[in-house]
């Protein structure tokens, strides 16, 4: 059956991954610059490069619990990652604020765990269709 799943569906196993490139791409970074400097390096890393990439993990997080929602009827995930997408995004690219971007990673972090324990209780059964009758 495995075998059979679309690339999309695919995706889905991937939510929680996503999460963790985003959130290393972020501190990751920043722990790297950081790190070489007081080594005495210097490594100029491209603001707005560095910022898409973060935004770009976040969004993929946020597409994969959206591919999980048919299968395993769950929302919840899917609309927290968004929130958390969403806080990202905006201090990312509109207005920095460290809180909000602890918030949106905080988010995301809770969606995958989420996501995660949803896909470990397995898909969702489908009600009868024939009326209910047995």
């Amino acid at each position: 059956m495995d075998q059979q799943a679309n690339p999309l569906q695919r995706l889905g196993r991937y939510s929680g991954a996503a999460v963790v490139l985003s959130v290393v791409a972020c501190y990751g970074t920043l722990a790297l610059v950081a790190i070489l400097s007081l080594a005495g390096a210097t490594l100029s890393v491209h603001e707005g490069a560095w910022a898409a990439v973060i935004v770009v993990f976040a969004w993929i997080a946020v597409l994969a619990m959206g591919v999980n929602i048919r299968a395993f009827r769950s929302f919840g995930p899917f609309v927290l990652s968004g929130i958390g997408a969403l806080l990202v995004s905006w201090v990312m690219i509109v207005d920095y604020s460290r809180t909000m971007e602890i918030i949106g990673f905080a988010l995301l972090i809770v969606a995958a765990l989420w996501d995660r324990q949803v896909r470990r209780r397995g898909p969702a059964t489908l009600p009868n269709s024939n009326g209910g009758s047995g």
